[in-house]
């Protein structure tokens, strides 16, 4: 393929203005809606993890999307409704929920976060206590803070990125990591994945395979209890700030800093790339994007107020 595809069919959009009167919220970094759809995980920039009830008119009762009435400030049922603000007091690097939450399911309301010099604390949705902490632990043996989390799909791990390393922590087993994978030698390697990995995903096809994104403009796949790649992307076109799979499994969304369009990669096949989508991304900022659950829509936020 010569030409990778351009879609550049925008379906919708929704103003910052819009958010902030909705949600109520100053500078929201991140946002993850729970598995079961039922809230929303959002850390800020003053240090707190905010737990959000999503409006009920957003999703009917066929898990399908259908559009909000009114609008915001309008009628109280299409508002976000703050459930719960836990401080963490350093600055959050990232949040996950576990993957087989479920809030009518006791025990299972949980997220993780790891935040500047503190280790991965597992925290418990309702009240905000600390489940368990796990230990990134270096070869000086000191604690290294994780820069990314990503649950694996059963939710009997926890995976965690750091400088040129991604650690494996058993969920059950609370304390340092079980594994570890270098994704290169040294600093003067010139193989591998080099600089930070800032973003994890797992594979959804159940395959064990896993994406590791750097700040050095690559891009590794590795597969559960393996210690090497399966597939490196070097010299991508940004430092790599998001990773997403398809529905299927076969492509991989690749999103940085800096970068115009948000990149589609065959995996499985071709092992090029396919497609962009564009998204305006002039700064350093770590701007994430998703995929919905039946995999039709890509949905980002851009550096101009969208």
């Amino acid at each position: 393929m010569d030409c990778p595809i351009h879609f550049d069919e925008r379906i919708d959009t929704i103003s910052s203005q819009e958010v902030s009167s909705s949600c109520g919220i100053n500078f929201p970094r991140q946002l993850k809606v729970s598995p079961d759809g039922l809230y929303a995980l959002l850390s800020n920039e003053d240090n707190t993890v905010q737990i959000w009830s999503l409006p009920t008119g957003l999703i009917n009762k066929h898990r399908y999307y259908q559009l909000a009435g009114g609008n915001p400030g309008g009628d109280s049922e299409d508002l976000w409704k703050l459930s719960s603000i836990n401080n963490i007091g350093e600055s959050i690097y990232d949040i996950a929920w576990y993957p087989l939450m479920n809030a009518a399911t006791e025990g299972t309301s949980c997220y993780a976060v790891t935040s500047k010099d503190h280790p991965i604390h597992l925290y418990d949705a309702t009240t905000h206590d600390i489940r368990c902490s796990y230990n990134g632990i270096n070869r000086l043996d000191e604690l290294d803070s994780a820069r990314s989390l990503c649950f694996n799909n059963d939710g009997s791990r926890l995976y965690a990125g750091s400088d040129r390393v991604v650690r494996c922590f058993d969920l059950a087993s609370p304390g340092r990591q079980i594994s570890e994978v270098h994704t290169t030698k040294n600093r003067k390697d010139k193989s591998g994945i080099k600089g930070i990995i800032s973003c994890l995903s797992f594979n959804p096809d159940v395959s064990g395979a896993y994406a590791a994104g750097s700040f050095a403009n690559s891009v590794g796949v590795y597969v559960e209890n393996q210690n090497r790649s399966a597939l490196e992307l070097q010299n991508l076109s940004c430092g790599v700030t998001g990773l997403k799979w398809s529905r299927c499994g076969s492509y991989l969304w690749i999103g940085g800093r800096k970068s115009k369009d948000l990149l589609c990669w065959d995996i499985r096949h071709t092992r090029c790339e396919v497609g962009r989508v564009p998204r305006a991304a002039d700064t350093n900022q770590k701007l994430s994007f998703d995929i919905d659950p039946w995999g039709k829509y890509v949905a980002s936020g851009d550096t101009q107020g969208w």
